[in-house]
C-alpha cells in the first residue's frame, strides 16, 4: 500500500499579503488564530502556491449541498416549468467536485467523493428547498417600483458587497427581503454572527434591511429565526466590522501574526503540520493511551533510529512514555538523506505492554523540512 502524502517543506515563516476582501469567516479566522490564517495563505514551493485546504466528509457534503440549492433556484427562476432532478445533478456535481481536487496532493479526490452519503444529501436538500421561495417582484402600482427593483437582490450564492471597505459576503438564499442560510453542522453561535453580518452588508448595499433572517439546520430541519436589528444597529455593527478590518491589516503590515494554540483547535487545523509553534507545545500534552487515539508527533533529540531495508524504527518518549513508530523506506527515499525534522499527522497510537505503538492510518500525512533547500 502507498505511504501516505508527504510534503518537504522549509522552515516556514509567515508571508500572507493584505488580501483585497475580507469575508466574515476570514475576519473571523484572522481573530481566531493569525498565524493560521496567514500560513495557509503562504506560498511554498511543494505545493507551487499556498497550501491546498484538506477538506474532510463533512465538509464535501456541506459543499454540495449548497451547489445542489444553487442549481435548484437557478432553474427555479430560469426554467420553472422544468422538472428539477436533484440526484442526477448531485451525481454531476459530485463528479465534477472529484475532477477538480484530483490534484489536491493533500487528498484522493476520488476516495473521499466515494464516502459521500449521497441520500443524506438529497434528504438535506428536501429540507432547505421547502424554505426557497420563486421572488415576487414589487407591485406595478407601487411608487418608484421601477427604482426600487434595482435593490432587490434574489437567488443562491447572492454576493454582498460593502460599497465602503473590503468586506464582501455571500448569502446562500435571498427572497423577498429574507436571508436564509443553510447550515449542515451542529448549532454554534457564529452562525447567527454571520447572518447579522450579512444583514448589516445587505443594508448597506441596498439602503433597506431585510424582512427576516433564518438560519436553517439541515441535519434535523431546525429552523432559527434571528431577530433583525434596527437600521441604526446595523449601521453600527458594519461601522465596528470596518474598524476591526482596519486593525487587522494594521497587524498584517507590522506582521503581527501570533499563534494562540489550544488543544481542540490544533487538532483541527489544516496547517498544524507547518506552525512551528504548535509543535514546540505539542510535548507538553499528554497523550492518552488508556485506549487507541489519534496523535500527531515528532521525534524528540534523543530519539533512536534503526535503519533497516525495509523502512526506518522511530524509538522515543512521549511525554515519559515508551513509543514505537515505523517510517517505511519510501518516505527516506523521496525526501533524502538529509533529513531535519519529521513531523507525522493523525498517527494511531495503540498502547502495548512494552510502550505505545505509533502507526499510519487514512488520515496521516508527514510534513519533513531537510538540511539544504527543499525539493
Amino acid at each position: 500500500m502507498p505511504g501516505p502524502p508527504t510534503f518537504v517543506i522549509p522552515d516556514v515563516k509567515p508571508a500572507a499579503p493584505v488580501p483585497e476582501t475580507w469575508s466574515f469567516s476570514g475576519l473571523r479566522d484572522f481573530e481566531d488564530c493569525p498565524r493560521r490564517w496567514a500560513l495557509a495563505r503562504t506560498p511554498l514551493g511543494c505545493f507551487q502556491g499556498p497550501i491546498p485546504y484538506k477538506p474532510n466528509k463533512s465538509a464535501v457534503e456541506g459543499i454540495l449541498l449548497h451547489s445542489l440549492v444553487e442549481g435548484y433556484v437557478s432553474q427555479l427562476m430560469d426554467a420553472p416549468s422544468e422538472p428539477f432532478r436533484p440526484r442526477r445533478m448531485l451525481l454531476k456535481l459530485i463528479e465534477n467536485w472529484t475532477k477538480k481536487n484530483e490534484k489536491n496532493p493533500r487528498i484522493n479526490s476520488k476516495a473521499l467523493a466515494a464516502q459521500v452519503a449521497i441520500e443524506e444529501v438529497l434528504r438535506a436538500f428536501v429540507q432547505a428547498s421547502a424554505r426557497i421561495e420563486r421572488p415576487s417582484p414589487p407591485p406595478a402600482s407601487t411608487p418608484n417600483a421601477a427604482s426600487q427593483s434595482k435593490f432587490r437582490k434574489n437567488g443562491a450564492e447572492v454576493p454582498l458587497i460593502d460599497p465602503e471597505s473590503k468586506l464582501r459576503g455571500r448569502a446562500d438564499f435571498i427572497t423577498n427581503g429574507a436571508i436564509v442560510d443553510f447550515k449542515t453542522g451542529e448549532p454554534q453561535v457564529a452562525h447567527g454572527e454571520q447572518l447579522l453580518f450579512y444583514a448589516s452588508l445587505f443594508l448597506a448595499a441596498t439602503g433597506h434591511a431585510p424582512r427576516l433572517l433564518l438560519l436553517l439546520y439541515t441535519a434535523n430541519n431546525q429552523e432559527v429565526n434571528v431577530p433583525v436589528p434596527s437600521p441604526e444597529a446595523l449601521i453600527d455593527s458594519l461601522d465596528q466590522t470596518r474598524r476591526r478590518v482596519s486593525d487587522v491589516e494594521a497587524r498584517l503590515t507590522a506582521g503581527d501574526v501570533p499563534a494562540k494554540p489550544e488543544a481542540l483547535k490544533c487538532s483541527r487545523c489544516h496547517v498544524r503540520g507547518l506552525c512551528s509553534p504548535y509543535w514546540e507545545t505539542l510535548s507538553q500534552t499528554p497523550l492518552d493511551v488508556a485506549k487507541p487515539s489519534l496523535t500527531d508527533f515528532n521525534p524528540s533529540s534523543s530519539a533512536t533510529v534503526d535503519a533497516g531495508a525495509q523502512g526506518t524504527y522511530i524509538r522515543d518518549s512521549i511525554n515519559g512514555l515508551n513509543s514505537t513508530f515505523y517510517l517505511p523506506q519510501e518516505i527516506a527515499v523521496k525526501v533524502g538523506s538529509n533529513i531535519r525534522t519529521i513531523r507525522a499527522l493523525a498517527l494511531r497510537a495503540t498502547p502495548e505492554p512494552a510502550g505505545t505503538r505509533l502507526a499510519f492510518t487514512q488520515f496521516s500525512e508527514v510534513f519533513v523540512t531537510v538540511d539544504g533547500p527543499p525539493g
